[in-house]
């Protein structure tokens, strides 16, 4: 039953329900009010609501793509204000609710710092801080190469999800939905001093820090060009004309990157490039390759 007009969601699956103790734990500390939605995807363990806990189980079985859909309508069904995305994986920040909630009162979209963490050890602190400050300017010309918002570390008002449609052939859905997010609006906040520790582990797509071989550089390949093929449609079809002319480039530019690396001496040293860069540099999710 909702409590609130304020939510906190994450998506619960059999790799990943290990997890929900130690992240109702997590909440427990936010002294504030706010609902709990556990989307169910496939989950073979029996669970029942309690209190302003919500456990909504997913009937039959889609795809990671089909739940990021199937969430985004059910939460403006139940006309929800304010949403804080988590991954259930994810520990994060003492107050990260708080702040989030807080800052949406003004802003559109919140998103916050996140720490690399491997064998449960934190390896890098606060790595979007090198990106940007507390005060910064945001906008769809940040999203354009790479992504900086996720479900682990994001806040939105639900109104923000309204007509967001994923086409079938978007891989990274997060990417997608936010850009077009930054289209709608400006008034986007960097919550500096909020962080979630991010579990580098093989569930994520390609991760932060591994190496690309010739199958994960496809993914990311085929991950940008879509997404920018999407995009461009998306700036026709609503008349963003200044951001189409941006996103039609980068599409271009995929397409022929697409033909280069059939050529097998321009694909190895393009993936020994890449391996090079990304020993010392992150810019975002997917910033491995621009292109």
């Amino acid at each position: 039953m909702k409590l609130s007009n304020n939510v906190v969601v994450v998506v619960a699956h059999n790799k990943n329900i290990k997890y929900l103790e130690k992240f109702k734990k997590n909440l427990s500390l936010e002294k504030s009010n706010f609902d709990v939605i556990i989307f169910c995807d496939n989950v073979f363990k029996q669970l029942d609501s309690q209190d302003n806990l919500i456990f909504v189980k997913i009937k039959k079985k889609i795809s990671p793509i089909q739940v990021r859909s199937y969430l985004i309508n059910y939460l403006l069904k139940k006309n929800y204000l304010n949403v804080m995305f988590c991954d259930l994986e994810d520990f994060f920040k003492y107050k990260r609710v708080i702040a989030t909630f807080k800052n949406l009162k003004k802003y559109d979209i919140v998103f916050n710092n996140i720490n690399l963490l491997k064998n449960k050890k934190i390896i890098k602190k606060n790595i979007f801080s090198n990106f940007f400050k507390s005060n910064a300017k945001i906008s769809f010309n940040n999203v354009v190469d790479s992504n900086f918002f996720g479900f682990g570390n994001t806040g939105v008002k639900v109104k923000m999800l309204k007509s967001i449609k994923i086409p079938k052939n978007i891989i990274a859905a997060d990417w997608w939905i936010f850009t077009l997010m930054t289209f709608k609006t400006k008034k986007i906040k960097f919550m500096r001093n909020i962080s979630t520790n991010y579990r580098l582990d093989e569930t994520n797509l390609l991760g932060i820090n591994k190496k690309i071989n010739k199958k994960k550089l496809k993914i990311l390949i085929n991950i940008k060009f879509f997404h920018y093929l999407n995009i461009t449609k998306y700036c026709n079809n609503f008349s963003f004309n200044y951001e189409k002319k941006i996103y039609k480039k980068k599409l271009k530019n995929f397409k022929i990157l697409r033909l280069k690396v059939q050529n097998q001496n321009f694909l190895k040293k393009l993936i020994k490039k890449i391996n090079k860069r990304k020993l010392t540099f992150f810019n975002g999710w997917f910033s491995e390759l621009t292109y």
